[in-house]
């Protein structure tokens, strides 16, 4: 009984470890210039799929692509795209508004 518990505890222990440095890796690659947030991804998905699905997440070509494509994108998708700073809501009050002339 008493090596099954001590197998299970290193077991246990190697997987905390495990989870620890992925989520390490996970926080770096986030705060790498340029990242999307996890919000703008869901958000956003369906806009992606329809517009840009071409490009990699964080590329410059899809931020291109989700700017000319800025028309068309949904408001829950701009919303989030306007927390994470990727467009000012200046930009896309302008944008609105040249539109609907």
């Amino acid at each position: 009984m008493f090596v099954e518990t001590a197998t299970f505890k290193g077991i246990f222990a190697c997987s905390l470890l495990t989870a620890a440095i992925f989520c390490s890796a996970s926080a770096i690659s986030t705060t790498e210039a340029g990242a999307i947030s996890f919000r703008t991804k869901l958000a956003c998905r369906s806009d992606y799929r329809s517009y840009c699905n071409s490009y990699m997440v964080g590329s410059k070509e899809l931020r291109q692509c989700m700017n000319e494509n800025g028309h068309r994108l949904s408001n829950k998708c701009v919303n989030a795209l306007v927390a994470d700073g990727e467009i000012s809501a200046e930009e896309v009050a302008r944008r609105a508004a040249a539109s609907n002339r």
